[in-house]
């Protein structure tokens, strides 16, 4: 019996100190809906309107002013590592209704970013297109959570 008591002491002992250099939790940002996946899928027929947000991980203290950025430059890179062959949208086919966005203190979702996708009728027939959204920088307190810093508009 001894012996049984002994080892769960040792065994308490190791999973208390085991987790001393684990990283602290932190407050953070992200495009909402990139919790799972970096992605987001839409079927169109012509000229749409995609509205984008970002989310906090929490209630914000202060305002926060959130730049956004259309980033063709990160398609090739996700079509290596998911395996895909998506097309960029062409710059004339989009308009993005601003580069920023805010979240208000005492929220906790921004107010709306609209991809407008003006046009399409020069996009080939059975080719995926794709665009990717970026968070470049956050004016106030909370950091972007690298993961879902980009949003692939699909």
């Amino acid at each position: 019996m001894k012996v049984r008591y002994l080892l769960f002491i040792l065994c308490m002992a190791g999973v208390l100190f085991s987790c001393n250099n684990a990283e602290p939790l932190r407050d953070v940002l992200y495009f909402t809906g990139t919790e799972k996946t970096p992605v987001s899928k839409y079927t169109i027929d012509g000229p749409a309107e995609i509205g984008v947000t970002v989310s906090a991980s929490c209630l914000a203290d202060i305002d926060q002013v959130i730049n956004i950025k259309a980033d063709p430059d990160k398609l090739e890179a996700f079509n290596e590592e998911y395996g895909k062959n998506y097309k960029i949208v062409p710059a004339e086919n989009f308009i993005l209704s601003a580069n920023s966005v805010m979240l208000k203190a005492g929220e906790n979702v921004s107010e709306p970013l609209v991809f407008s996708l003006t046009k399409n009728d020069d996009f080939e027939e059975g080719v995926t297109y794709c665009m990717p959204l970026t968070i470049s920088d956050v004016s106030g307190n909370l950091e972007v959570l690298e993961a879902s810093r980009t949003i692939y508009l699909v």
